[in-house]
């Protein structure tokens, strides 16, 4: 249960920082 959570934070977290690059680079 504990590295379920910790799989969904991390690609959560991924996902996030992908939203910025292309944010970034579209700018």
């Amino acid at each position: 249960m504990y590295l379920c959570s910790v799989v969904i934070f991390f690609s959560f977290l991924v996902d996030v920082i992908w939203v910025d690059f292309g944010l970034i680079s579209y700018s």
